[in-house]
């Protein structure tokens, strides 16, 4: 295998691992997004639920 051929082909692998990597990360940023709005849900629902509790005045 020529030099040339073997910077090709550890390109093509540092390229196919950054893009992996940064799809992964999106992912990740996309699951904390999720739960954050979830989180975000429940605490306006326990919000709602204790001012409803709450006597007005």
């Amino acid at each position: 295998m020529s030099m040339r051929e073997i910077t090709r082909q550890a390109s093509v692998s540092a390229r196919t691992d950054l893009l992996t990597g940064l799809g992964n990360r999106r992912a990740s940023l996309d699951d904390a997004e999720d739960h954050a709005a979830a989180l975000q849900l429940a605490d306006h629902r326990l919000y709602e639920q204790k001012r409803s509790r709450t006597p007005s005045r």
